[in-house]
């Protein structure tokens, strides 16, 4: 391997779109890794089963329960060599911090929603553990990103295609970096 591709793999960018649960997350992040040929990451895919069954009895998890889940995640994230799109809640600022520390370059994407339209999402989905109940505990968790540079807030107040639209606007840039750091210009 030469010394760019593996300067190129230390500096695969990272995507993660983030929220409250119902917010579209996984919609997005699944859409954008198919436009930007990235793998996708789903968290959801890193929880235990006794989580899911927790969270399916309308419990919230506590912060000891998403250790687990959130190592898994990193670990994940960490071992995938080129540029990923991840779908994950990053509520707490510990756990964008954890993304951070694994040294790879950072895009968050907050997608910000009401309680009223996450709660609404949540009661039209089928077969996901999540329920609707626990929309509450998915804000009261989540912690304001103020003084958090590479947190980008999109509101989900559009269709889906004009947030995918909003979200490769603010993406762009971010990937422009990542070549131009590498010495080249985007394909």
């Amino acid at each position: 391997m030469n010394g760019l591709a593996a300067r190129a793999l230390d500096d695969a960018p990272v995507i993660v779109v983030m929220g409250v649960s119902g917010c579209g997350k996984s919609t997005l992040a699944k859409w954008l890794a198919v436009h930007f040929g990235l793998t996708l990451i789903e968290a959801d895919d890193h929880h235990s089963a006794a989580n899911r069954a927790h969270m399916a009895a309308g419990l919230a998890l506590t912060d000891a329960m998403r250790e687990p889940f959130v190592r898994s995640l990193c670990r994940a994230i960490g071992s995938e060599l080129g540029g990923c799109v991840v779908a994950f809640s990053a509520l707490r600022r510990t756990h964008r911090q954890r993304l951070r520390a694994l040294g790879r370059p950072l895009l968050f994407l907050h997608l910000d929603i009401d309680r009223s339209r996450a709660e609404q999402q949540l009661r039209a989905r089928r077969s996901h553990f999540m329920p609707a109940s626990l929309v509450d505990s998915q804000f009261d968790a989540l912690e304001p990103a103020d003084g958090e540079p590479d947190v980008q807030v999109l509101p989900v107040n559009a269709s889906a295609s004009e947030l995918a639209r909003r979200a490769i606007l603010r993406i762009e840039p971010f990937l422009q970096q990542r070549f131009d750091a590498l010495g080249g210009a985007a394909p």
